[in-house]
């Protein structure tokens, strides 16, 4: 099954701006030190953190930089209580808008006994934008548990994350709001995430879901997700049956269009049909 998600005028638009080199007031961005666009800035030593790490976070506000911090990317030897290697990353994944990012941090220790030799001491999740470039809030994951997927949604309505307890399976989703505030979950002994993509404006969000197996129940859906009225609808089949789609498309009107061997079935954005058209 093949993703195709529509890319409009305005967010084509927006492409256009963003690579053309110019900035907005209010913005975060990430850049590696060596970019000409990053050094292009001139940002003051004074709002510089780690400055000596190359991938940099950068918030502006007014038009002018008011934090450039380097995400960490380090790993220091332990002895306590056995010896071996803690490493710290941060990632940070950005709206398509840079109106607010989320900075994921993993701590994780070098372990003979766990999975790939690795085991996760900690994950934390902080969401970062102008008016709080240190980060208006932070939580931390469960233990033991991965972030697999993170998507920020623009105009700062918060952002879609997929947790696991083991990173080649299926997670669970989670709508984070700017606040911090969990808008709901849905656990992975429902439904399992595989992907989540989001329509070129992020009015809507197509997650692709792996179910457990059940008996006759399904074996794969598609879940559509409205992203500004937080309704949702799904779509499942069996894995060979005639409902399994080969392609689908959504657009930012929350329109599905779903091709099966077949025909192409239209559905609107509360999962109506609209229209058939049988080969």
């Amino acid at each position: 099954m093949r993703p195709m998600l529509s890319l409009t005028a305005t967010a084509a638009a927006l492409v256009l701006a963003l690579g053309s080199g110019a900035l907005p007031e209010d913005g975060v961005w990430l850049y590696r030190e060596s970019d000409p666009d990053y050094r292009a800035l001139g940002v003051p030593d004074s709002v510089r953190l780690d400055p000596d790490r190359p991938r940099r976070l950068v918030i502006l506000r007014g038009g002018r930089v008011v934090l450039d911090r380097g995400l960490r990317d380090e790993v220091r030897p332990v002895t306590n209580p056995t010896p071996g290697l803690e490493e710290m990353l941060e990632t940070a994944e950005l709206a398509s808008d840079h109106s607010a990012a989320v900075v994921h941090t993993v701590l994780a220790r070098s372990d003979a006994e766990a999975p790939e030799g690795v085991r996760v001491l900690a994950t934390r999740l902080s969401w970062v934008e102008p008016e709080h470039p240190e980060g208006r809030w932070s939580v931390t994951l469960e233990a033991g548990r991965l972030l697999r997927l993170a998507r920020v949604l623009p105009r700062r309505r918060g952002a879609l994350v997929s947790t696991a307890r083991d990173a080649r399976a299926p997670g669970d989703l989670r709508w984070y709001e700017p606040s911090g505030r969990l808008r709901w979950e849905i656990r992975e002994d429902e439904a399992g995430v595989r992907t989540i993509q989001l329509t070129s404006l992020g009015a809507f969000a197509a997650v692709e879901l792996v179910y457990p197996e059940r008996p006759g129940g399904p074996q794969r859906g598609l879940l559509v997700l409205d992203l500004l009225a937080d309704r949702r609808w799904s779509y499942a089949w069996r894995y060979g049956d005639e409902r399994e789609p080969l392609v689908y498309a959504l657009d930012d009107t929350g329109r599905l269009e779903l091709t099966l061997a077949d025909g192409v079935y239209v559905y609107d954005r509360t999962g109506r049909i609209l229209e058939q058209r049988r080969r």
